[in-house]
């Protein structure tokens, strides 16, 4: 909207008079104007920024511009109008410093408040929005900055970890943070350096590796905490103990608020892929005098407080999830004080059960800050529950409050886990002994977790049949016991399904009579590492197809002129895939037929009608074969052997006996039983 400079100049008059009777300078009247600016364009962000105490300076430059603005448009002065309004601001604005510093600070902190009301002069604060991703957050706000000498955040962390507003900045996520964290360096100067305030960052090989890759991204010098940070008597400080270079800038904030600080800033992790549904989330319960346990996106922590024990009408904390179960493996708690001559107990109770709980005795004289760890994972009442109560005990039924000054607790939890399932199969599924199957077209796998998973398939016999080399190199399946398992490498449940589709199953030919049926039973095993799920459902029956025999033998193909009446040729067989069928042979007319006539068929049994009336040498017959559905015709030559002497059978003469004499000529006929050469 459009401001004239009629408008501007009295509302800039209206301001000033205001600021007059409030007994406020000038400067005190920019910092407030350049600060209400700047809150706008933080809003506009989804981060809060806080107007601090009047040696708190802020960026002036918007000042300047909104001076420069109103002079403008101020009449020309003269002697009896010099315009002094104008020029005092101007001269306020001189003493104005520019922001140097950013400082963020999570909402989760404990009781932030109190540390930012002491930061130094030319420090912007900026609360970031719970509800938001902080890292990016912070790299909105920074856009509107270069040069600046320090960047410092203040958070709960933990090794190699912080937490900002709804996001975790870890080593693991770095990468997909890489161009928010670079516009963090991009706000830097060249000696600019950035400072978490945060329990635990910078511990360990993990935390050193941590800064030292956040400090490769943004081209800045990076300074954590190896240890707890916060308040003193809880064992933290607000020594910043690592770094990945020369640190130039010291801490903004003020060493009587740090002093003052009754909490640490360490971050609870829990991780949320555990859960065992999408969208599960933690839920608590305060206890009776109302305190509840603190909590960010990733976390779950108990603020400092000193909290009643059941004698004195406590009631415990119960934590839960909003659905899936879990199994609870171990709750830490730090920061624990008994002083007191005698133990105190804590119980956790499954599921809010009394009658299944774990209870551990807290040693009378513990010192403050001490960690006290319940290892429940042997313990099998917390295998399988959606929440646990925590019970504070005092001793003997004494009353008065317990000495439960605890600044954390932290829980280890592992996810129930679902077995995956299998659907879609099919019983019945019929081919033929020739034919192939696409059996499992219709099978669903799916891993409540997203686990991957792999997968075995087991024939009820190998010999029953195969899947095809094809589907099996298309599926990545591999064979294994001689054909009687098949199994498949991790991958994930929508991958697996569809590989699981890919197969095809070849059944093997005429293990039974053309027209009987053989039934093979698959079972599919889905594992996702921690629970197998098997399904035998899937069945195919095979009906065997008659196979046409192929050939027609016989075992001789000659016979002796000696066999004399139904003398046997040979025995005849046939060459059949089927198995189990009988066999007729019949002699048929048809090419190679020719002698036919002087041979039959018994049975299996070639005989020659009469061997000894045919003349030695080769005759011809055509042979079928019927295998109850089908024909097979083969022509034969068959070989009759003269396996007989001759006889003489009559001798005869022209001349009668006694009546020739010597010198005579007679003519003698022998006959023989067969004719002779």
């Amino acid at each position: 909207m459009a401001v004239t400079s009629k408008t501007m100049k009295q509302q800039f008059k209206k301001l000033l008079s205001v600021a007059r009777k409030q007994a406020v300078s000038v400067r005190d009247y920019a910092q407030a104007t350049t600060a209400s600016q700047q809150v706008k364009q933080l809003n506009a962000s989804n981060s809060k920024m806080y107007a601090l105490e009047p040696r708190i300076m802020f960026d002036a430059a918007a000042l300047t511009t909104a001076v420069e603005t109103i002079a403008e448009a101020e009449p020309a002065p003269t002697e009896s109008d010099p315009a002094p309004d104008a020029q005092l601001l101007v001269d306020g604005i001189t003493q104005v410093q520019p922001v140097n510093s950013v400082l963020f600070v999570d909402s989760a902190v404990q009781d932030y408040q109190s540390l930012i009301n002491g930061v130094q002069a030319g420090t912007q604060v900026v609360i970031l929005d719970a509800n938001q991703d902080g890292v990016q957050q912070i790299a909105n706000t920074l856009s509107q900055y270069s040069n600046l000498t320090s960047i410092q955040i203040i958070s709960h962390g933990s090794q190699g970890q912080l937490s900002l507003g709804n996001a975790s900045l870890s080593q693991s996520s770095l990468d997909s943070y890489q161009t928010a964290l670079q516009s963090w360096g991009d706000a830097l100067s060249e000696t600019g350096d950035i400072l978490f305030y945060g329990c635990n960052v910078a511990e360990g090989s993990a935390g050193n590796q941590f800064i030292q890759q956040l400090s490769t991204i943004t081209g800045a010098d990076i300074a954590a905490s190896n240890d707890n940070t916060g308040s003193a008597a809880l064992g933290g400080d607000w020594v910043l103990e690592e770094s990945t270079g020369d640190i130039e800038v010291g801490s903004v904030l003020d060493s009587a608020a740090t002093n003052d600080y009754a909490a640490i800033l360490a971050v609870v992790a829990t991780d949320a892929t555990w859960l065992a549904n999408a969208g599960d989330t933690w839920t608590q319960t305060p206890d009776a005098d109302g305190n509840t346990l603190a909590s960010t996106a990733d976390s779950i922590y108990l603020d400092t407080l000193t909290t009643p024990n059941d004698a004195d009408g406590g009631t415990g904390y119960t934590i839960a999830t909003s659905g899936g179960g879990f199994q609870l493996d171990a709750i830490t708690f730090r920061g624990v004080a008994n002083p007191t001559a005698n133990p105190y107990v804590i119980e956790i109770w499954a599921d809010g059960n009394s009658a299944n709980k774990f209870t551990q005795t807290i040693n009378a004289g513990l010192a403050l800050n001490a960690i006290v760890n319940f290892d429940l994972s042997a313990d099998t009442n917390f295998n399988n529950i959606t929440s646990f109560k925590i019970h504070f005990l005092g001793t003997g039924g004494g009353g008065g409050e317990s000495p439960w000054n605890l600044d954390l607790i932290n829980f280890t939890t592992a996810p129930l886990n679902v077995a995956p399932a299998i659907g879609g199969t099919s019983t019945g599924q019929a081919v033929n002994d020739t034919g192939t199957v696409s059996l499992f077209s219709g099978v669903t796998v799916s891993d409540a977790e997203g686990d991957n998973v792999t997968a075995t398939i087991t024939l009820d016999t190998a010999a029953k049949g195969v899947f095809t080399a094809a589907s099996l190199t298309a599926s990545g399946f591999s064979t294994a016991n001689g054909g009687l398992t098949y199994t498949h490498a991790s991958v994930t449940a929508a991958a697996m399904q569809a590989d699981i589709r890919l197969l095809s199953y070849d059944p093997a030919d005429n293990r039974v009579a053309p027209g009987s049926t053989e039934t093979t039973t698959f079972t599919i095993g889905i594992d996702d590492g921690t629970t197998t799920t098997n399904d035998a459902t899937t069945t195919v029956v095979s009906t065997s197809i008659n196979d046409i025999p192929t050939d027609i033998a016989l075992t001789s193909s000659s016979v002796n002129q000696s066999g004399g009446v139904n003398a046997v040729v040979g025995t005849l067989s046939n060459t059949d895939a089927d198995t189990g069928q009988s066999y007729t042979y019949t002699l048929v007319a048809g090419t190679g037929d020719t002698n036919n006539g002087s041979f039959n068929i018994s049975g299996t049994s070639l005989r020659a009608n009469n061997s000894s009336l045919l003349a030695a040498g080769t005759y011809n017959i055509r042979v079928n074969v019927n295998d109850g559905a089908a024909n097979f015709e083969e022509a034969m030559t068959i070989t009759i052997v003269d396996d007989v002497v001759p006889t003489v059978t009559s001798v005869s003469s022209s001349t009668g006996d006694g009546s020739y004499k010597a010198g005579d000529v007679i003519a003698v006929t022998v006959q023989f039983s067969e004719v002779v050469n």
